[in-house]
């Protein structure tokens, strides 16, 4: 009996040893609980900015946005090419300009109008601009496309198309894009 007694106690104590030994680490499991935490969060935050930058968002009127965004940046690209005829009607319209179309692409549209050599402003007017939206999956990055038509002092008619990269929510430009459709001299190009 003595024997099997012995090795009743030695299985015994094995087994224990294997208890101790197997007992799952609870630091890891604390880690790993943490970051699944954190993932949620991560992935709710995700979805909460998401819905509010969707377009079809109850908080956001797209409708609204794009007009507003339409008569602003159609009257600010028929003001500066077509009824700007000095830098005098320039710098009295600067700021306006600027909070419409950017500094920069404000700048780049004054340069349309004013000869490089003899620095005299050449669009006598704007015979039309049209704005259209593309789709609206973000609304922080709108594409925009707007045709404008306008005539020079020597009779000469251009047609630009300024493609935009437009923010509705804020009402600016992101990025932009100046073609020339059609001439009668020369061809431009003008990327930002």
């Amino acid at each position: 009996m003595k024997k099997n007694e012995i090795v009743l106690w030695a299985v015994a104590i094995l087994c224990a040893v294997l208890a101790v030994v197997n007992i799952p680490n609870t630091t890891k499991l604390k880690t790993v609980n943490a970051q699944i935490r954190q993932t949620q969060l991560k992935k709710k935050a995700v979805a909460t900015q998401t819905a509010m930058n969707s377009p079809y968002s109850n908080e956001f009127d797209l409708k609204s946005a794009e007009q507003h965004a339409e008569a602003t940046l159609k009257g600010a690209i028929a003001k500066e090419l077509g009824d700007l005829h000095s830098r005098k009607d320039y710098q009295a319209n600067k700021k306006q300009l600027q909070a419409a179309l950017g500094k920069q692409l404000t700048t780049e549209l004054i340069n349309l109008n004013e000869d490089p050599n003899t620095k005299k402003w050449v669009i006598t007017k704007n015979d039309a601009t049209m704005v259209a939206f593309g789709n609206a999956d973000n609304i922080n990055k709108v594409p925009v496309y707007i045709t404008t038509e306008f005539e020079q002092q020597d009779g000469t008619k251009k047609l630009y198309l300024i493609t935009l990269n437009y923010d509705l929510e804020n009402l600016s430009v992101n990025s932009y894009q100046i073609q020339v459709i059609t001439t009668n001299g020369g061809n431009q190009d003008g990327t930002n």
